[in-house]
């Protein structure tokens, strides 16, 4: 292995930047992916990896240094405890690398869910990295064709959100930094009805019609949705809670709505949902109380 690198580096300097600030990863379009199995799985995308920074402990007969240096990229060795100091991680799992970020578009997405007939996730002002990675890889594995994150969320690309992934970010389509009055107008193209989740006044997932395309929207972790998204739905959706709990994140109310739409699709294969008046997403609408809580952290997200 190569000397390792000064603290006071460029490469390091760079790392630093580029694992702490929103705007240098947007700048260069990459993202950092840490630890030997998702930096394993970026060498084997479509992706383009242009460095990788391993701790020097870490054994350089490691698979996946070796398949970084056979595909000429670029290995450096960085001091046991500098990954820590550098990285904007608990505990690096000493390997990181920099990768370039997917690049998908919103009309593309939205198509993909009309085509197969599946789900598309959108969050609204979700501001917990842990919580939009978690959505990330819910939606991949529950079958949703992709993930949008609206204007005023948190970066899809910091590493604590590609770490939460697990991989999913690699592989789901991710679009993010698009407002909400786009999505609404790409919906209305697409011909995709928007189903919200609402704290109240709504149907449960097993009383919904959800075995087709549609775009189910989850709010903010602490405010939910406002009432124009709500407004704007053509369905909503809560998920009911036993005891005193009057909330969940994002991740987990999105897994609740998604399994359930996976399960009525295995169900009844070709089933689908698509624009029309309010409440045609399969389930009765009832009115939003200027009182009412919804979205991704209350009554169901």
């Amino acid at each position: 292995m190569s000397d390792p690198l000064a603290r006071t580096s460029p490469a390091l300097q760079r790392l630093r930047r580029l694992s702490r600030r929103r705007e240098a990863r947007a700048t260069e379009r990459v993202m950092l992916v840490d630890g030997p199995v998702l930096v394993d799985e970026s060498l084997r995308s479509d992706l383009r990896v242009t460095a990788v920074f391993a701790d020097e402990d870490l054994d350089p007969a490691t698979g996946v240094l070796q398949r970084a240096r056979a595909a000429s990229i670029e290995v450096a060795t960085v001091r046991s405890g500098d990954l820590a100091r550098v990285l904007d991680l608990v505990t690096p799992r000493g390997v990181v690398a920099v990768v370039e970020q997917p690049t998908h578009r919103l009309a593309d997405v939205l198509a993909e869910s009309v085509r197969q007939r599946r789900p598309v996730v959108v969050a609204v002002e979700l501001q917990d990295p842990g919580n939009a990675g978690t959505l990330v890889r819910v939606a991949e594995a529950a079958g949703a064709v992709g993930v949008v994150l609206t204007t005023g969320s948190v970066d899809p690309w910091n590493p604590k959100a590609v770490r939460a992934a697990a991989g999913s970010s690699l592989r789901l389509p991710v679009v993010a930094g698009v407002s909400v009055d786009d999505v609404l107008v790409g919906l209305a193209a697409a011909g995709l009805g928007l189903l919200a989740t609402s704290a109240a006044g709504s149907s449960f997932p097993e009383d919904s019609e959800l075995g087709g395309s549609f775009a189910l929207c989850i709010g903010n972790e602490a405010h939910g949705l406002d009432h124009e998204v709500l407004r704007a739905a053509d369905g909503l959706v809560t998920i009911p809670m036993a005891g005193g709990v009057e909330s969940l994140n994002a991740g987990v109310a999105a897994a609740v709505v998604l399994f359930e739409a996976a399960r009525q699709r295995r169900a009844v294969p070709g089933s689908g949902v698509v624009r029309g008046p309010v409440g045609s997403v399969g389930h009765e609408v009832g009115d939003v109380a200027d009182g009412d809580e919804a979205g991704g952290a209350r009554g169901g997200a």
